[in-house]
């Protein structure tokens, strides 16, 4: 019962998350997984300090997905605010914004540079094109929302 309810409350936090609302609940609920779990991390995800296990393309993105910033402290990761990371783009406005906003019908930059030219721009792993060129995560693809 402790468990259902502590997915409950992890997933309503998630959904608080507005303007990272693409990746929020995905992350909440792999964290919660991961966490409960005493299996080591499989040859797809990095191993946190902490011991939590989260997916490797999440390494280096400015996210703090392992919670202890383990993720983001690598000697591979660029500087922060560099914006040089395989995992951002830099916006005109000079902000920096995670790849994985690029393309997903929300202005994430506040400039319109992350929703330009969508037609050209390459969904990352795990995500599904659709028609109207926006890139969305691959789990969602036929799931009944539009």
């Amino acid at each position: 019962m402790r468990c259902f309810i502590l997915l409950a409350v992890c997933l309503a936090l998630a959904a608080v998350e507005a303007k990272k609302g693409k990746l929020a609940v995905h992350n909440a609920l792999n964290n919660f997984k991961r966490q409960a779990t005493s299996a080591p991390c499989s040859v797809n995800e990095f191993q946190c300090a902490n011991g939590n296990c989260v997916q490797m393309e999440w390494t280096c993105d400015t996210d703090n997905d392992c919670r202890d910033m383990s993720d983001e402290t690598l000697d591979t990761c660029p500087e922060p605010g560099s914006c040089t990371g395989i995992h951002e783009i830099k916006c005109d406005n000079n902000d920096c914004e995670p790849i994985e906003y690029r393309c997903d019908g929300e202005d994430d930059c506040g400039d319109g540079t992350d929703e330009r030219n969508c037609e050209n721009f390459e969904c990352t792993d795990g995500e599904f094109r659709c028609a109207n060129n926006l890139c969305v995560e691959g789990d969602w693809k036929c799931d009944g929302d539009n």
